[in-house]
């Protein structure tokens, strides 16, 4: 009896002993300091460009100091901490080993002066620079992009990153743009795109279309509305679904407690929110926020102050403008499908994907 207890006693020692250290740390916590969290990784999207952009001038000092690239003509090397490099001289382009060539791909790093101009059907796995315009060629793949000037992305390429432009972005048909695309005044995607986060005073999905025009003549005041749970201060509240006719005109903020649909060619001043899917019609103008905790179906020729959030698919139909150049604005969903000729000013944010779709002929 006496070896059995022994035996059951060992047994349990060596099953308390990996759990000894998760005891303690509970009895006598130690690391209770709370997480340190980069708030620039997350607000700013430029963060890893610009990131880079101090990289390349601890390493390349003389780079950006030279006032042309005389000593610069070509040059290869290898950085202290082993990232291979390549200094294409001003109106060249990059030379590759045969093994690159073989594999249709390179790890150099890729700097220019301006302007740099990239062949087809290449894989660029280190980031490329250039300090005046940047032209990818078709069908190839880069980590990421960065350039003082504009950047023009060729259709059917991917971008894994990030890319940042000093100027203007143009992307390409069937492009796919991972992680984060940015740039200072203006970026122009094309249709059949994928992007996740995208910031510019201007964002242009497909071909741009006329402005959205409103006629208030034909406006309608709506003062009384069905099922009004509350009314505080220019805020309605509404139980059930909402149904707003064509051509309102609503002088405050609206929330429903379930759907909300909004009339064609109707005018809110205020801000919309639904506890399910909501539907803006053709040719609305809202002057405040959107929010959904559905679906969020915004037709064509509507004009949205913002920001737009969607806690399920958010769809925008084409002539439709969000934000304005003087005031940015944010557009967020789990997923995102905008059609072409669709213009936003600000970031739009898909937490799992985006994509610019051709211009339907209707409703969403």
């Amino acid at each position: 009896m006496t070896w059995v207890f022994i035996f059951l006693f060992i047994t349990f020692l060596l099953f308390l002993l990996p759990v000894i250290p998760a005891l303690m740390e509970l009895i006598l916590p130690t690391d209770t300091q709370p997480l340190r969290v980069v708030q620039e990784y997350d607000t700013d999207i430029t963060h890893f460009a610009m990131g880079f952009k101090a990289y390349l001038e601890k390493n390349f000092g003389s780079f950006f100091a030279a006032a042309d690239t005389s000593e610069f003509a070509f040059q290869e090397g290898v950085l202290r901490d082993g990232t291979n490099f390549q200094v294409v001289k001003t109106g060249g382009a990059p030379t590759f080993a045969p093994k690159e060539l073989n594999k249709s791909a390179t790890q150099k790093l890729v700097l220019a002066f301006s302007p740099l101009v990239l062949p087809d059907n290449m894989f660029f796995e280190t980031e490329v620079y250039s300090y005046g315009t940047l032209t990818t060629g078709n069908n190839s793949h880069f980590r990421a992009l960065l350039a003082e000037d504009a950047i023009n992305i060729a259709p059917n390429c991917t971008v894994l990153r990030w890319v940042h432009s000093g100027t203007d972005l143009s992307v390409g048909a069937a492009c796919s743009l991972f992680g984060r695309a940015s740039a200072a005044q203006t970026i122009s995607i094309g249709e059949n795109c994928q992007f996740e986060r995208m910031n510019a005073p201007t964002i242009v999905f497909g071909k741009p279309t006329a402005a959205p025009t409103f006629n208030a003549a034909i406006l309608r005041k709506t003062l009384d509305l069905p099922n009004v749970k509350d009314i505080y201060e220019g805020r309605w509240v509404v139980n059930g679904d909402l149904d707003l006719p064509v051509n309102s005109l609503f002088d405050g903020d609206l929330i429903a407690s379930k759907k909300m649909f909004v009339g064609q060619g109707s005018h809110i001043t205020g801000s919309l929110k639904s506890n399910k899917d909501m539907h803006i019609a053709t040719g609305t103008r809202i002057d405040g926020a959107v929010f959904s905790s559905g679906s969020l179906y915004i037709e064509s020729g509507c004009q949205i102050a913002g920001p737009v959030i969607a806690e399920s698919t958010l769809f925008v139909e084409r002539g439709t403008v969000i934000g304005t150049p003087a005031v940015l604005t944010s557009v967020s969903a789990p997923r995102i499908v905008v059609s072409g000729g669709v213009v936003m000013h600000g970031t739009i944010w898909a937490d799992e994907t985006a994509i610019v779709a051709a211009p339907s002929a209707g409703r969403v």
